[in-house]
């Protein structure tokens, strides 16, 4: 979303591992992690939280590393936090549906 260079291009520290010299903004890590766990927040509080503080912790780790700022990882959490809605609307619907569809596709219903 935004070109800004990682903390390995722009200030005098070394990437504890290779990484391409691309865009830092938003941590694309954090944003898939954050979006996939959301439902679960929904559906199962407690597993949720877990798996989000753990993406959180993967988030930082990769700053302690050297590859992102601390505010690429809270602009990935709060732009997974956009899909949230959508997410739980698509596993509404997909746990309301889909059994039904599956018992009529195999002569149940």
């Amino acid at each position: 979303l935004v070109d800004r260079p990682r903390p390995f291009t722009a200030l005098p520290v070394a990437p504890l591992f290779p990484h391409q010299a691309d865009s830092s903004f938003p941590s694309r890590h954090t944003l898939l992690g954050m979006a996939l766990v959301a439902p679960l927040l929904w559906r199962s509080p407690r597993v949720g939280v877990c798996l989000s503080i753990w993406t959180l912790i993967v988030g930082l780790a990769r700053v302690a590393s050297g590859v992102h700022y601390l505010s690429d990882i809270i602009g990935g959490a709060l732009l997974a936090m956009g899909v949230i809605p959508i997410g739980i609307a698509l596993v509404s619907f997909l746990i309301s549906h889909i059994p039904h569809f599956a018992a009529r596709r195999i002569g149940l219903l």
